[in-house]
């Protein structure tokens, strides 16, 4: 058997058994495309958003309490802007901290980590309390949350052991755990192409396929820097932005990696 031979057998066994496999290389999932350094940028860097019309990210660098505006057409940052507060809208009382929401905007449920006890609260957001709690198996310290709401799934990355969960949210049932890194942080659904892609304090971002709705697999696990374990995926730019704090290197900066095909 000639190589081409072998190389079309393996390229069909992979398509036969969902989609893309560890022959793929990290690059082919996750394509290092640029960095964007923060001089100046002090301490912890909690949250991202982006505007993709405007072509500008959005990073909330709570130690230094300011958030800094980034051109992604220019890769650099334009402003570094602080003072914000927030309107309080309501209260909902829950058993312990929360650390990571996620809305089912067809259900009006909101589900939330509760991060020092093993259950995920949901809540109802028309009435402001919680209908349920969900008993968690896979392990605690739950932080980062994904939502996959056309197939009715929720996925939930633990840190004590590090874990991914996979929840059906008409039942609450805990349909899959897989392997998972230190010091989870930040989980996106990618529903276009059926994948997770996970960002860890310990110095990597783990891209999952998800199979069918109950069946999912680690296909990459890509190097990144300690710390790093916030970070924003936008499926309309096919970007995973990731945040390296300063304390991980000599300069803060970020991340920019293309999802791939």
């Amino acid at each position: 058997m000639n190589r081409q031979m072998l190389m079309a057998l393996l390229t069909g066994f992979m398509a036969a058994e969902g989609g893309l496999t560890r022959a793929a290389s990290d690059t082919d999932l996750l394509r290092p495309v640029r960095t964007i350094p923060l001089p100046g940028v002090q301490g912890r860097i909690d949250h991202l958003a982006v505007d993709v019309a405007g072509q500008r990210l959005f990073v909330a660098a709570l130690g230094n309490n300011t958030v800094e505006v980034i051109d992604l057409q220019k890769g650099q940052r334009v402003r570094s802007v602080g003072g914000f507060k927030g309107a309080r809208l309501a209260d909902v009382a829950l058993d312990a901290h929360p650390e990571s929401f996620q809305l089912d905007t067809a259900s009006d449920r909101i589900f939330v980590n509760l991060v020092s006890l093993p259950k995920i609260a949901v809540v109802d957001a028309r009435r402001s309390a919680v209908a349920a709690t969900w008993p968690v198996s896979a392990g605690s310290a739950k932080f980062p949350m994904a939502l996959d709401a056309s197939h009715h799934r929720l996925f939930v990355l633990t840190r004590k052991p590090p874990r991914l969960a996979v929840f059906d949210t008409d039942t609450g049932r805990e349909v899959a755990t897989l392997d998972a890194d230190g010091d989870a942080d930040d989980l996106f659904y990618d529903a276009a192409r059926q994948r997770l892609y996970a960002c860890f304090g310990a110095g990597s971002v783990i891209v999952y396929a998800q199979i069918d709705p109950d069946r999912y697999r680690e296909l990459a696990k890509v190097t990144t820097a300690d710390g790093a374990r916030t970070g924003l995926f936008s499926a309309e730019l096919r970007r995973l932005f990731v945040a390296v704090p300063r304390r991980a290197h000599p300069v803060a900066e970020i991340r920019v990696f293309e999802t791939g095909r």
